[in-house]
């Protein structure tokens, strides 16, 4: 298993993608799609949640491949209906639709986990 702690900032998502190449190098798994994923969960914590930063990590269980950003806010993703005038709150159709399974845990010292997976 292997994470990195983030700042609490936009270039921040920059940063996860190239983490994710590097520590997801051999999975089966669409590279587009797992950089896509994470850059907007990075995106939806720095754009949603408050905080000095944001930790992503990367690791597989036996039947998962998993990436997750843990930020330290209580509040949890509110998924909606994307409308099309709308320049943003398309993230998590976006994550829904190129990862196999997301959700979201909640993190025992406070804040949560969203994360997405693909099947092995």
């Amino acid at each position: 298993m292997s994470g990195v702690i983030l700042a609490h900032e936009p270039e921040s998502s920059a940063a996860a993608r190239e983490f994710v190449r590097k520590a997801a190098a051999d999975w089966p798994v669409d590279f587009d799609d797992l950089v896509i994923v994470v850059g907007e969960l990075v995106g939806n914590a720095v754009l949603h949640t408050r905080g000095e930063s944001i930790v992503v990590r990367a690791y597989e269980l036996p039947a998962w491949y998993v990436v997750e950003v843990w930020d330290y806010s209580p509040r949890m993703p509110e998924p909606r209906t994307p409308d099309l005038a709308w320049e943003s709150g398309r993230g998590l159709v976006v994550v829904a639709e190129l990862a196999g399974e997301w959700g979201v845990r909640r993190l025992p010292a406070g804040g949560k986990a969203v994360f997405a997976r693909w099947a092995r």
